[in-house]
Formats: structure tokens, C-alpha cells, sequence
């Protein structure tokens, strides 16, 4: 049996699945869509449980007839998108704010005016921004 590792790019628009063999050539790929909801003017929002199976849609076709053994999987995300999941039940607790919304703009101009970008900056890194996860 061939060993292979499995790509996951959770993406905004869509999960990738991508199977490789150990010299990195492509054995298998399968894509599956993800819609992404505008509420209101400058917020971008994802419904988590639909984000969750794209992801093993597109895992699940990228396998399906395969009979590699799976000794690796790399997994990238959406990086600075949000979701609170429920410890109790594992649901997600309400939409994945992504990270395109602007909605935490006026929380990060609050904290702007209270003198705080410089120490959110110097803790983290990153300039004070609705772009990052901190601010949502």
C-alpha cells in the first residue's frame, strides 16, 4: 500500500481536498463550495456547519476509490475568520464571522480613541484592525 498525505485548504469560497504520494505528485482532488452571506452592508459571514462539510465533502470525493494509507494531512484555514463552538454539543454557536467583515470597525476605533492600538500592537503584532481576529 502506498503511503500519502492529504491537503486540506478550507478557502473562503470553496474546501480543496488534494491526495499526494510522497514525491508530492497529485493523485487525487475534489473542491465542494462554500456560500458566504452578506447580512448587512460590510459584514461577511459563513454558516460554520456548511464551512465543516464542504470539508468532508470534498475529503470524502478526493478519497473515494483510494486505497492509500493516509500517513500525513496538512490543513489550511481561513486563518483570522471566527466561529464559538458549543463545548457541550460541538455546534457552532453562531456564524463564522470571516475574515473580510468589517462589523468590529467602530469596536476598533473605541479602542483606538481610548489610546490601546499601541499595546494591542505591541502584544500581538498586528496593527488594530477588523481585518484580524482579535477585533471580532
Amino acid at each position: 500500500m502506498q503511503d500519502a498525505i492529504l491537503v486540506v485548504d478550507q478557502g473562503t469560497t470553496n474546501s480543496k481536498a488534494v491526495l499526494v504520494d510522497a514525491a508530492g505528485a497529485t493523485l487525487a482532488r475534489a473542491s465542494a463550495a462554500v456560500p458566504i452571506e452578506h447580512p448587512r452592508p460590510g459584514w461577511v459571514e459563513q454558516d460554520a456547519e456548511a464551512i465543516w462539510r464542504s470539508v468532508c465533502a470534498a475529503v470524502a470525493e478526493c478519497l473515494r476509490g483510494r486505497r492509500e494509507r493516509i500517513v500525513a494531512i496538512g490543513i489550511s484555514n481561513q486563518r483570522e475568520s471566527v466561529v464559538a463552538w458549543s463545548a457541550r454539543d460541538g455546534r457552532a454557536l453562531g456564524p463564522c464571522v470571516t475574515w473580510q467583515c468589517r462589523r468590529s470597525a467602530p469596536l476598533c476605533e473605541q479602542i483606538r480613541k481610548a489610546g490601546a492600538a499601541a499595546a494591542v500592537r505591541e502584544k500581538t503584532g498586528l496593527p488594530l484592525d477588523p481585518l484580524f481576529s482579535a477585533g471580532k
